[in-house]
């Protein structure tokens, strides 16, 4: 017999309030399409505050309409006039496509239209940047904004530009910043303050969240609303676990069974992708992707499902491929490479700079790449004579001093310049590269010519007929979804396109995310974050119209609308479980969830839990003291300040004047910093405000921890990836390696590699001390070694090239109590411990490239202080925060996830063995 019991959870339903702005309220109305609703007193009240020109901290559930309580409000002042910019910002792009569907619907209600709304994406070039600036709706992540900033002057004064005109900046889902980044977000929002203030603009911050930070509603310093979401009644069971959780969830479906039908909304959410994967496959029955398709055809969903249904060009009835020829190649819209251009293709010229800038950054990183690990034999040969010129290229350029930068920058410029107008033709920009850069001219013009997309009207000697009857063309793949948005097509032709599709139709990889469950024929949904984006798109939706059981991860927390009647979770991170189960009963009367308990959390309950019926609030605040929060940094880092002084560092006089005013204090001490490391040419690499460790990249575009994913891959199913983000890419799905057993014990580091490719040495004294020289980790642990030697010559023969302020700091660090441990920067490499835990094998891709994390911060214990670190992060309860990755071992190792996570642990460990 199972060990549970049952909670109560009342249903909520907010208070509706009359509005005194008539106009704002029928703009309300209009929204819904109804004509008597009023709004929630918490949005009320958001109306009002920003009508008056307040700031609000609107804390309110999943379902609570935070999102419309402050954008309705702000379209409204837009439409008046009294705002002339608005950016909303969202941690990630899941959310931003998420909210997307709400913000184009209030440009709707407005009468704004799409044109008014732009989007910031790292990638564009500058005339995309600038385009999107001057909408006076826009949608980023701080992580996109960055990428600008660190990219050149050029980019961050458009992006700094862009910002001073933002009137109004709404912070969406702001929880999900916490700790560091959450430091990080600060310091973000203080770049603007200083850059409004600089210009005497009046800034306004909103923030929406469901479960804040205090720290963060402290620094807000607005009005805080709290509201509450519909709900109905949940009855919450609490079980302990019996075993494995996927054992326990099959157990509750089966239970369940007879209740189980067709209409039934089930959402299983596990902590573990493996483990969703894993039960996916146990539960649902295989069967061809068409039986989905027919059995959903008549439902309303299908209009979901068309997205997900492609036809080859080949598989159209040939008169209708001609009759039709012209729609299909816009649609199709071919690259340079594939018409065989004639030399008269035109193509606009700023594109082409821009495509030539990137591919010579690509090279370069695959360039840094060879140079830090010292490997070119049996790599270099494997690329063609085209990309190895424009690595010899840079390797003249390296010989010269660092003039990378400086000579793309100056090239991409010229080639602007030579070309004689805007619109020019690939014969036009190949004379103008082979002019200015003869020996990369050949790989640039490759791959322009491979990337740069045409028009129809582009190419006057091409006969469109011709291009769609080719043999390349005819294996394209045409989703149903473009057939049905198509306006010139008879009906009459679009119906036998349609049934041509449905028939003979391939189904695009998202399909297969289906099974059904045994003989009931209920549909079995998998959504996690380990698909791609497109994949995931429209899955929520098809579960919220069709039903059936939805298996997920943690990836259906945040910026998914959706309702479901019953909830079967296993216990995690209390706001990831408040975040669940706002998913249930959201638009029925009543729901139910089972949570998994581990036997010392299930105890803990049952005695927090004293009253079986609660009131939604009431819940929330006993089930905190139960379920804690993930452990995240709680001090502030001044390696955090110093990475965004080197950012601001970057922007020129601008960046100059923010530094005065957000770093008074600091701003000597960190620009020696910083000179000294850009004459060592050394870059402080800060992927975002949410920076984590790079992974390993999959097919389909999903990414991996290496800690986890390498233990599962060979070498020989990795290869070299030029995204920082990424330190290895792999052309294996995650789907084909679940079921395999790890084919490794552990991933554990080198260190004799990381000591030879340590580049700094940090000494805190009095303030951020670097010692800068290659593999100057490796000397000290040489100097270690000699501790207990009174042979101070022998000792300081080790270290030749540096000054006596330098060795004096080593020396002094050698007879302090913390003389093994240290704080480093540099490259982090890895060995594979086998199963027989006999053999290491070195971390490499197919290539043989050492696969490692470049410029790291890391701390790194010697032998004797591995224990003593261990437990005093034990004490202190450091063992499991979210910004740092532990190894222990005969060496110690801790790599930091998010930049100056290393920098407060080891100033705490200096502290504690002085």
């Amino acid at each position: 017999m199972r060990d549970k019991f049952k909670i109560t959870i009342k249903a909520s339903t907010p208070i509706s309030c009359e509005f005194r702005n008539k106009e704002l309220v029928e703009y309300f109305r209009k929204y819904f399409n109804e004509k008597k609703i009023q709004p929630w007193k918490h949005q009320a009240e958001a109306f009002q505050k920003i009508i008056d020109g307040k700031t609000v901290f609107l804390v309110a559930g999943t379902g609570s309409g935070k999102t419309l309580a402050v954008a309705l409000p702000i379209f409204f002042l837009i439409k008046k006039n009294k705002i002339k910019k608005v950016m909303f910002v969202y941690p990630t792009r899941a959310l931003i496509e998420d909210q997307m569907k709400v913000l184009e619907k209030l440009c709707e209600v407005f009468g704004f239209g799409n044109e008014v709304m732009g989007e910031i994406k790292g990638g564009m070039n500058r005339g995309e940047l600038l385009e999107n600036l001057s909408k006076r709706i826009i949608l980023a992540t701080p992580d996109e904004i960055y990428w600008f900033f660190r990219k050149n002057v050029k980019y961050s004064s458009f992006l700094i530009f862009g910002l001073s005109l933002v009137d109004t900046f709404v912070f969406d889902e702001i929880h999900l910043f916490r700790g560091l980044s959450l430091q990080a977000l600060l310091l973000f929002m203080r770049r603007i303050q200083v850059l409004d203030e600089r210009i005497g603009k009046k800034w306004a911050f909103h923030h929406l969240s469901a479960t804040p930070q205090r720290r963060l509603m402290n620094e807000a310093q607005s009005h805080v609303i709290k509201g509450e979401g519909k709900g109905g009644e949940i009855t919450l069971v609490a079980m302990k676990k019996k075993g494995y959780v996927t054992d326990d969830v099959t157990d509750i479906l089966e239970k369940l069974g007879r209740s189980i039908n067709s209409k039934s909304k089930i959402l299983v959410v596990l902590n573990s992708a493996s483990n969703a994967h894993r039960l996916f496959y146990n539960l649902g029955v295989g069967f061809p992707p068409k039986d989905l398709l027919k059995m959903v055809k008549t439902n309303e969903s299908k209009e979901r499902l068309k997205n997900l249904i492609r036809i080859r060009v080949r598989s159209i009835p040939k008169d209708l491929r001609e009759k039709y020829c012209d729609i299909i190649f816009d649609f199709l819209n071919p690259s340079l490479q594939e018409i065989d251009y004639t030399g008269d293709v035109k193509f606009k010229a700023e594109k082409a700079t821009w495509m030539v800038s990137r591919h010579l950054w690509f090279c370069y990183r695959l360039y840094r790449k060879f140079c830090e690990t010292k490997i070119w034999e049996g790599m270099y040969r494997n690329f063609g004579k085209p990309i190895k010129d424009v690595m010899e290229w840079y390797r003249g350029l390296e010989a010269k001093g660092d003039q990378i930068k400086d000579a793309v920058s100056k090239l991409t410029d010229d080639i602007g310049k030579e070309l004689s107008s805007e619109d020019c033709s690939l014969k036009e920009f190949s004379l103008c590269l082979q002019m200015l850069c003869p020996r990369i001219s050949r790989s640039v013009i490759h791959h322009v010519e491979s990337s740069i997309r045409v028009k129809a009207e582009d190419v006057p000697h091409l006969t469109v007929i011709s291009y769609v009857e080719s043999n390349k063309v005819k294996e394209r793949m045409i989703p149903l979804s473009f057939i049905e948005r198509l306006e010139s097509i008879s009906e009459e032709d679009r119906e036998k396109l349609r049934e041509r599709t449905w028939e003979h139709g391939n189904v695009d990889y998202a399909i297969r995310r289906f099974k059904l469950v045994d003989e009931k024929k209920v549909p079995l949904i998998r959504y996690s974050g380990s698909m791609n984006q497109k994949a995931r798109k429209g899955l929520v939706r098809i579960f919220d119209e069709i039903g059936g059981i939805l298996l997920s991860t943690s990836a259906v927390e945040v910026g998914v609308d959706f309702d479901c009647n019953i909830l079967i979770t296993e216990e995690c991170d209390c706001s990831s479980f408040i975040q669940r189960l706002g998913r249930v009963a959201r638009r029925s009367e009543k729901g139910k969830c089972f949570l998994l308990l581990s036997p010392d959390s299930y105890d803990q309950m049952r005695s927090e839990f004293r009253k079986k019926n609660v009131e939604r609030e009431e819940f929330n605040e006993h089930v905190r003291k139960v379920l804690p929060f993930k452990h995240f940094m709680s001090e502030w880092s001044e390696f955090v300040d110093l990475i965004h002084y080197n950012i601001n560092e970057q922007i020129g006089v601008i960046g100059r004047y923010l530094n005065g005013k957000m770093f008074p204090t600091q701003t000597e001490e960190f620009s020696t910093v910083i000179r000294k490391l850009r004459s060592n040419n050394i870059n402080l690499r800060s992927y975002g405000l949410r920076q984590t460790l790079p992974g390993v990249g999959l097919k389909g575009g999903v990414s991996k921890d290496l800690f986890y994913i390498l233990k599962y891959l060979d070498s020989n199913d990795l290869f070299f990836s030029a995204s920082p983000f990424k330190i290895a890419s792999s052309d294996k799905s995650f789907d084909s390696i679940i079921f395999e057993k790890s084919k490794y014990e552990e991933i554990i580091p080198d260190i004799d590699r990381i000591l030879k490719m340590s580049k700094i040495l940090l000494v805190i004294d009095g303030g951020i001390r670097l010692i800068i020289k290659p593999s100057i980790a490796s000397e000290y642990d040489a100097l270690y070694e000699f501790k207990d030697s009174p042979d101070l010559v022998k000792e300081l023969e080790l270290m030749p090239d540096l000054s006596e302020n330098e060795i004096g700091w080593l020396m002094r660090k050698r007879c302090s109590k913390t003389d093994g441990i240290l704080l480093l920067f540099g490259d982090l490499f890895f060995r594979r411990v086998r199963k027989s835990g006999e053999i290491r094998e070195e971390v490499v891709d197919r290539y043989r490239i050492p696969i490692h994390i470049p410029d790291q911060m890391y701390i790194l214990m010697f032998k004797g202080y591995v224990e003593k670190v261990k437990k005093e992060l034990s004490k202190r309860g450091m063992l499991d925060l979210e910004e740092i990755h532990l190894i222990f071992n005969k060496y110690g190792i801790i790599i930091e996830k998010f930049f100056g996570a290393s920098y407060i642990i080891y100033n705490m460990l200096m502290e504690v063995f002085k």
